[in-house]
């Protein structure tokens, strides 16, 4: 799922709206946390590539 998609679903009316309102909440940009969430995933053994095709396909 894009974050504009996140940010829409939100009730947000843009993704730089939930961008700065997610930075301030957790310190960091939605990104950078999917990208350290992902890596964390993978080191407990997830088989992200497996769920990332599921999480397309719906």
């Amino acid at each position: 799922m894009s974050i504009k998609a996140v940010a829409l679903s939100c009730g947000f009316s843009n993704s730089a709206t939930f961008c700065n309102a997610f930075k301030r909440q957790f310190g960091l940009a939605p990104s950078v946390y999917r990208v350290d969430r992902y890596k964390q995933r993978v080191k407990q053994g997830c088989d992200c590539s497996k769920e990332k095709r599921l999480n397309s396909a719906a």
